[in-house]
């Protein structure tokens, strides 16, 4: 939100070309789904990793309360 309203505050002080290399229009608009579809990604791959430790984790304390009162 704040990038969105430094964008249109100084946005017009800015010149892009140099940038960009090519004439840029005067307004400038921001893209939701650029944004908004890496962050999803990121929170896919979290939540993936998230239950892949757990059923890993999960299955090794099994065995450990499995094997408490074994005495070998």
């Amino acid at each position: 939100m704040v990038a969105t309203g430094a964008v249109a505050l100084l946005g017009p002080a800015f010149d892009l070309w140099l940038l960009v290399g090519a004439p840029v229009g005067e307004r400038l608009t921001p893209g939701v789904l650029p944004v908004l579809l890496p962050t999803a990604a990121v929170a896919v791959l979290v939540c993936a990793g998230v239950v892949l430790e757990a059923a890993v984790s999960g299955r090794r304390q099994i065995t450990t309360e499995l094997r408490a009162g074994d005495r070998r």
